[in-house]
C-alpha cells in the first residue's frame, strides 16, 4: 500500500500506530512487570490494527501472538507465578508456526524474529533485559515498517526507540 493519507486504510493504520506507539513508549519506562504487560497488550492491539489496515498479514499474526503472551504473561505476574521454559518454548513454537503461515516474502522474516526476541525479553524477568532488547527490535519494526510503507509507524517506532534508549539511560542513572 502506498503512503496515501486519501486512503481510508491507511489514515486508519496510521491512527492504530500512534496508539501503539505511545503505550509501548510508555512501557519502557516502567518497572512494574503487570503494568508492563497491560501496556503491552494495548501496543499489540494498535500495531495489529496498523497491520491488518495495511494488509501486512505477517505484523497481524505476530500482534496476536503477542496478545496472547503478554495476557498470559500478565495472569502469571499477576499471581506471582513465574513463566517456565516450557511456556517460552510453546510461544516461540507458535511465532514461527504463525509466520510461516502468514509468509508473503522476505521481509516477513523481520516481524517473527522481532516477536522471538520480544518473547524473551518479556519471558525472562531483568526488566534490563527487557529495555536492552528493545533496541535491535525496534530496529526490525522500523525496517518493517518502511517495507510497507507506514510513514507514522516508521516514525513512532523510531520515537519509540528514543523512549527505549531513555528508559536505559534513566535506569541507569537510578542505579547510580
Amino acid at each position: 500500500m502506498d503512503m496515501d493519507f486519501t486512503n481510508l486504510n491507511y489514515t486508519v493504520s496510521q491512527v492504530f500506530v500512534i496508539f501503539a506507539a505511545i503505550s509501548l513508549g510508555i512501557s519502557y519506562l516502567l518497572k512494574d512487570k503487570k503494568t508492563i504487560m497491560i501496556l503491552c497488550i494495548m501496543a499489540s492491539i494498535g500495531y495489529g490494527g496498523q497491520y491488518l489496515f495495511l494488509g501486512a498479514f505477517t505484523g497481524v499474526a505476530m500482534n496476536i501472538v503477542s496478545i496472547v503472551r503478554s495476557i498470559w504473561f500478565y495472569i502469571n505476574a499477576k499471581n506471582n507465578k513465574k513463566n517456565n521454559i516450557w511456556v517460552l518454548i510453546v510461544l516461540s513454537v507458535f511465532v514461527i508456526a504463525s509466520g510461516i503461515i502468514t509468509y508473503s516474502n522476505i521481509f516477513s522474516i523481520i516481524p517473527i524474529i522481532a516477536t522471538l526476541l520480544f518473547t524473551y525479553s518479556v519471558w525472562q524477568d531483568s526488566t534490563n533485559v527487557y529495555r536492552y532488547l528493545a533496541v535491535p527490535m525496534s530496529i526490525m519494526w522500523i525496517v518493517y515498517n518502511l517495507c510497507c510503507n507506514s510513514l507514522l509507524g516508521t516514525i513512532t517506532e523510531c520515537t519509540v526507540l528514543f523512549f527505549e534508549i531513555v528508559g536505559i539511560v534513566r535506569n541507569k542513572k537510578l542505579k547510580n
